[in-house]
């Protein structure tokens, strides 16, 4: 069976649901009808997938019961060569003091839809406050992600330094002669 090419800029369960109707032409299954589950790491030796998920309808749907459903998720470090980023994700740390401050800078650059179910916020942390500072930090995928694994590995790098912070006293003592050797 060929893979479906997402559209990963969607939300999570719209990225489940066009899976399922690419897989099963001619149905048209959406939040509407249908209610998923939470994902689970498929169990047992060598599983067809990764994850495993209930699909549940809807009362009043048209449809009734559920069926259980496999499919991979993708290891969220792999969506940065996916997006043409050679080496390390790097981003300006601006004011972020959370993981989630990043989240529309990252989906931007990798060209996801990151969401609050999709990742484990956490702090950046501080930092020391010199020229050119880097700092690199891993946001993990939450285990309920409807799409994403693992982690996503980046290196923030701190903002340039104002001058005006570093050289404080602009007004000079100024240039003095030598004073001559006494005779």
């Amino acid at each position: 069976m060929a893979g479906h090419v997402s559209d990963f800029k969607k939300a999570p369960e719209e990225i489940i649901f066009d899976l399922i109707n690419y897989d099963n032409p001619g149905k048209t299954i959406s939040s509407a009808v249908m209610g998923l589950g939470v994902p689970v790491a498929a169990a047992g030796q060598n599983p067809v997938a990764n994850t495993t998920l209930e699909v549940t309808a809807l009362p009043d749907s048209g449809y009734t019961g559920a069926v259980t459903v496999t499919y991979n998720r993708l290891a969220l470090d792999g969506f940065i060569a996916a997006a043409g980023i050679q080496g390390d994700l790097i981003l300006p740390i601006g004011d972020a003091e959370k993981y989630k401050d990043l989240i529309p800078e990252i989906n931007t650059a990798l060209g996801i839809n990151l969401t609050d179910k999709d990742y484990v916020d956490g702090d950046i942390g501080s930092w020391a406050g010199t020229p050119n500072e880097t700092k690199t930090i891993q946001i993990p995928a939450h285990a309920d992600s409807y799409v994403f694994l693992e982690s996503l590995t980046l290196t923030l790098q701190s903002e340039d330094i104002p001058l005006a912070q570093v050289i404080t006293v602009t007004t000079l003592s100024g240039l003095n002669y030598p004073v001559a050797p006494a005779a």
